[in-house]
């Protein structure tokens, strides 16, 4: 039977577009807890584009600005208030791009990774909580491939934070998933790491994976 040949797309004839991919670390953006939001930028072709961008508030103010430094990758501290609408804006080829930042949690936790330096034999996980949350013992859990490396409870008072030091020898060598939950086992927030094996030709540590 005679089959239909492929279409091919010129890609001169297809207006190019930004595309804007949004990682608030810990998974979600919580009311006066400052956070890391990975930024991700590709073209509608998807190859990765290295820009420069800002984030404002709804009325033109400037919070802070970013820049992609690899592969269309990029990063900014943001500490977000519930009652401001926040949005990314960055200019690609004569183009503005103004992207909303993702809904705005009243209360919850975030989750920042500090990856050790190479003299240091601990990773810290700084867990931060809202001033709007009630106080409550939640776990926590390491885990690698499915398999469980460490657990624990804790208690972290609202508008604070407390940091968990995991040795580095206890890892295991790839994607790494530190996770909060509730007492109902609800996922309050979670964060993907990578760990360089230990018979990789660089030395063992912690490098940071884009933010889920």
């Amino acid at each position: 039977p005679n089959l239909a040949k492929p279409q091919i797309l010129n890609q001169t004839e297809l207006p190019d577009r930004l595309q804007i991919s949004i990682y608030p670390e810990g998974g979600m953006l919580v009311d006066g807890v400052e956070s890391v939001i990975a930024i991700e930028t590709c073209d509608r072709w998807g190859r990765k584009q290295n820009v420069n961008g800002l984030i404002e508030d709804i009325n033109g103010n400037v919070i802070t600005t970013f820049s992609s430094t690899s592969r269309g990758r990029g990063k900014a501290t943001l500490r977000p208030c519930r009652a401001t609408p926040y949005f990314i804006c960055i200019n690609y080829k004569n183009k503005l791009y103004r992207y909303p930042l993702p809904y705005i949690e009243r209360q919850g936790y975030g989750i920042t990774l500090t990856p050790p330096v190479e003299t240091n034999d601990n990773a810290t996980i700084v867990v931060k909580a809202s001033l709007n949350n009630d106080v409550e013992q939640i776990g926590w859990t390491l885990q690698c491939r499915g398999e469980l490396l460490a657990y624990d409870t804790l208690s972290v008072a609202a508008g604070s934070q407390t940091n968990i030091r995991i040795p580095t020898s206890q890892l295991t060598g790839g994607v790494n998933q530190f996770t909060l939950y509730n007492t109902r086992g609800e996922v309050l927030a979670d964060r993907l790491f990578w760990v360089i094996p230990q018979n990789h030709t660089l030395k063992n540590g912690i490098v940071n994976a884009p933010t889920n």
